[in-house]
């Protein structure tokens, strides 16, 4: 096994990255660092266990979605065993070993499928009979130089990427896919199903502080499902009609906050997306109790 350090930086093995994604391998990395400390043994492994909160303590620079996300990826690679050896029947929190066989197991696939291809590369060249390797190779690539290459936009590169059948590819194949056609893309699911921008999460957690205000039990919540629906609010609904999609949703989410029917109706953006035309043409010129202070949204970023 030489694909994991056995060093307390936070490093990454590049081939590592090119097999299960960068992030993936970042976690997977120290998960492996811990597991060489740890004196947690149970049931013949060594098990690690760690909250979102100390994870993200060993990873600044990842938000605690992406951890979550990257973790359970990790987990459908089955690059993990996953167990529950807390004290607590009640306590979920989950343990984790890594299956270093697997590991293995998918290193070597990733270089017999290499091997294969070059294979088939040179029993291509080698069919051809050629007597004359250089005459034959400009006869061959001539024609095709004689016309122009066409320019690589945007358009013509998404239309490549995006052709075929998509369920035919892996997992990983169809997040690229999906992250080059939407290069703005910040918080999303595993495959791209939902997903919201840089300021579609500043937004939604911006509405989640307000809605505290009129119902502080309110849970969390799951931050990709409020950033798509932010995302959808402006992108469906609001379109080009204004300039500041999101200063228009934060502000009408504060109006709601202040109605005394529409607090307890819209407490989340899926809600204010759904009754948006009926809540829109009722309060529309309804003024409100007390002017909306822009300046302490922290969230903003400069977008209002």
């Amino acid at each position: 096994m030489n694909l994991l350090f056995d060093s307390e930086l936070l490093v990454v093995n590049p081939k590592l990255a090119t097999l299960i994604g960068l992030n993936e391998a970042i976690i997977l990395q120290q998960m492996h660092y811990w597991i060489g400390k740890t004196n947690n043994n149970y049931d013949g492994k060594k098990w690690i266990y760690n909250s979102v909160s100390e994870w993200a303590k060993q990873f600044p620079f990842f938000s605690d979605s992406t951890i979550v996300r990257t973790i359970k990826n990790i987990e459908k690679k089955g690059l993990v065993f996953v167990g529950n050896y807390n004290k607590d029947g009640r306590d979920r929190t989950k343990w984790y070993s890594i299956d270093y066989t697997k590991l293995d197991e998918l290193e070597q696939l990733a270089f017999s499928q290499n091997d294969k291809m070059q294979s088939a590369n040179l029993t291509k060249c080698i069919s051809s009979n050629c007597d004359n390797a250089s005459s034959q190779n400009e006869s061959m690539h001539l024609p095709k130089m004689s016309k122009p290459l066409p320019e690589t936009t945007t358009e013509t590169t998404n239309n490549i990427l995006l052709s075929g059948n998509f369920d035919k590819f892996s997992d990983d194949e169809k997040l690229k896919r999906f992250l080059h056609k939407n290069p703005d893309a910040h918080i999303y699911t595993t495959l791209g199903k939902k997903w919201g921008s840089v300021k579609d999460l500043e937004c939604a957690k911006w509405i989640y502080e307000k809605l505290l205000i009129v119902n502080p039990t309110a849970v969390e919540p799951n931050w990709v499902d409020w950033s798509n629906d932010i995302r959808l609010l402006r992108t469906q609904v609001l379109g080009d009609h204004v300039d500041n999609p999101h200063k228009e949703i934060c502000r009408r989410f504060k109006i709601a906050n202040m109605d005394s029917f529409w607090k307890d109706n819209i407490q989340c953006p899926a809600k204010l997306r759904k009754h948006w035309d009926r809540f829109h043409s009722t309060t529309n010129n309804k003024p409100t109790s007390s002017e909306i202070d822009w300046h302490s949204t922290g969230w903003a970023g400069g977008t209002v």
